[in-house]
């Protein structure tokens, strides 16, 4: 069983800190905004599977395949559980008979 992580560092702390940011504008409809700060979430943590996830859920909402497919794919190379959301939610609805999508959610 994995232990729970106690305690976070400084660069850590950024990284919850300005994906909570991006979750609030999300939340808000603020996708631009959203976009900005999920980009600068993975400049801190390039594996921030949760940022390529929003990013690509963001980029599946403005029917954007190429940046939609790009983030999916970072997400779930950093994450497996990923390709289960894709198919589970109805974020990437538009896409499900994309073959590249059926490829990487396999």
């Amino acid at each position: 069983m994995e232990e729970e992580k106690t305690s976070w560092t400084q660069e850590e702390r950024k990284v919850l800190l300005n994906f909570g940011r991006a979750m609030a504008a999300y939340q808000s409809k603020k996708y631009e905004i959203a976009k900005i700060v999920l980009e600068r979430t993975i400049e801190m943590d390039s594996n921030h599977y949760k940022s390529y996830l929003m990013l690509a859920t963001i980029y599946s909402r403005e029917n954007n395949r190429e940046k939609m497919l790009f983030n999916l794919q970072k997400a779930i190379s950093t994450n497996d559980f990923c390709k289960k959301y894709a198919l589970e939610g109805n974020f990437f609805e538009a896409f499900l008979d994309d073959e590249d999508f059926i490829k990487m959610t396999k």
